[in-house]
């Protein structure tokens, strides 16, 4: 084994970390290598200065600190992509519909009917999923006690809302002219038609 291996035992035979095989043989190679011994005996010393040095205490909200310094710079890195993209895609389908045909009047109602239908696939599953857990075994407390893990991705939508409420309103922005385009897309042509004549 070469000096690299023993310069390695030497750090743990300090530390207190090496067992006594470990340091019966360090000493033997310590005995023939005067490299290793003389990079002992230079350890050892700074060991001693450091020891010599005053502890100092960073402080009682060091780490809250910290963790606090490192979060905010992560959110103002992803401000400007988490803005981007919502802007971005906002501005491809204004200018999608802009420059499609559409009948306005088709777009309240079908906005309308697009929540409607989104309500009621919500309770149809909360529904399912209460009869599903009721189905086996669970009491009626342990479902109420499950509905907040249930509603689980509503708090983080929350949470996203609140921190990020620009990127939160393009999104939404987003969606409404997407869905408006879906609309002017997928409308029956017959009914447009007819409606005008």
């Amino acid at each position: 084994m070469g000096c690299d291996f023993y310069e390695e035992r030497i750090m743990e035979y300090l530390d207190g970390a090496l067992d006594a095989r470990g340091k019966r043989d360090l000493e033997q190679h310590l005995s023939k290598c005067v490299h290793c011994s003389e990079f002992l005996e230079a350890m050892q010393r700074q060991y001693v200065m450091l020891s010599d040095l005053p502890l100092l205490s960073p402080g009682q909200n060091f780490t809250q600190k910290v963790m606090t310094k490192i979060y905010n710079e992560k959110a103002e890195r992803n401000i400007p992509i988490v803005m981007a993209i919502p802007a971005l895609l906002l501005a491809i389908l204004a200018v999608t519909i802009l420059l499609a045909p559409y009948n306005p009047a088709d777009i309240i109602p079908a906005f309308i009917g697009a929540v409607g239908w989104f309500v009621m696939v919500v309770k149809s599953v909360s529904g399912i999923l209460n009869t599903a857990l009721w189905m086996a075994g669970f009491t009626v407390k342990v479902i109420m006690d499950l509905q907040s893990a249930l509603t689980f991705p509503a708090r983080i939508l929350a949470e996203i809302w609140r921190q990020y409420w620009v990127s939160a309103v393009l999104v939404i922005g987003v969606f409404i002219v997407g869905f408006s385009l879906w609309v002017r897309l997928l409308a029956p042509t017959e009914a447009t038609g007819s409606k005008n004549t």
